[in-house]
């Protein structure tokens, strides 16, 4: 659950800043480089969204999965020496 949140925050917040720099151009290459705009260029595509929530989905289960796994190990110990 945390990692939902966590990660549904960071997509938005992402997807804020890439608007802001799109509409602002914070973030500046060097002038020598670009003809006409400095603007670091920011491309957004839903598929790098869904890659990202994917790996984030992925590693979150797996770190949970290996939590409860040693959570289980734990208990079945305390349970034999009662």
């Amino acid at each position: 659950m945390i990692s939902l949140v966590g990660c549904i925050t960071g997509i938005v917040l992402g997807f804020v800043f890439c608007i802001l720099q799109q509409h602002y151009s914070f973030i500046k290459v060097n002038e020598s480089l670009s003809v006409t705009n400095n603007a670091y260029p920011i491309d957004m595509r839903l598929g790098d969204f869904g890659l990202v929530f994917l790996t984030v989905t992925v590693i979150s289960v797996i770190a949970s999965a290996i939590s409860a796994t040693l959570s289980v190990k734990g208990l079945d110990d305390i349970k034999q020496d009662l």
